[in-house]
């Protein structure tokens, strides 16, 4: 696929699911303009493989996405491991509100400043990837929870303004969470999900 002037060839790993392709192919597509060095599948030394990620010039993640499936804490530790990096969590026909009480839970009482980002794409998604215009007009996230103030990002993280911050505004669902404090904490009833691996 080609994605703001650069070409990515995604290939399927042997227990890899299609849904965790077309994610990463979706992510690439909203995500490679405002990120001009965006990889995919690239080990960086940390504990965790990125499914996409982008390196400042000193080898510090930038940007970091995990599409699909994935458990508490690895969201919890990415975001106190990560504490300056834009964070994507990636999820196809999937309700967002569990993932939403994980955020609140596992977020650090201090130093957190990077935009974390929970998306969901519709069902039929995968037919936005036929061409890179479609992926623009037709594929954004069906669902979008922010957490943190993208005016507050720096101009090194957010590249052109025109990404995907203004381009999901007229979806179904965009909301917000003050970056300026901590996000509240779940409520006694919302942590009985604890220790569960959440669907994708």
């Amino acid at each position: 696929m080609r994605a703001a002037g650069r070409s990515v060839v995604l290939r399927k790993g042997r227990e890899e699911s299609e849904q965790h392709v077309l994610l990463k192919a979706l992510i690439f597509a909203l995500y490679a303009d405002r990120y001009p060095n965006l990889a995919v599948e690239v080990s960086i030394g940390h504990r965790y493989k990125p499914d996409l990620v982008a390196l400042d010039e000193e080898g510090r993640p930038l940007f970091w996405a995990e599409c699909g499936q994935i458990g508490r804490d690895k969201i919890a530790r990415l975001l106190r491991r990560l504490p300056n990096t834009h964070l994507v969590f990636a999820k196809q026909a999937t309700r967002l509100q569990p993932f939403e009480r994980i955020i609140h839970q596992a977020w650090p009482s201090s130093g957190r400043s990077g935009l974390v980002e929970l998306l969901s794409f519709r069902a039929d998604a995968a037919g936005c990837l036929e061409s890179v215009e479609a992926v623009v007009k037709a594929c954004q996230p069906e669902e979008r929870i922010v957490f943190g103030d993208e005016r507050k990002m720096s101009s090194a993280q957010t590249g052109d303004q025109r990404g995907i911050g203004s381009q999901v505004a007229s979806n179904r669902s965009d909301r917000r969470t003050n970056g300026s404090e901590a996000p509240r904490k779940a409520s006694e009833h919302e942590r009985g999900e604890e220790n569960v691996l959440l669907p994708s």
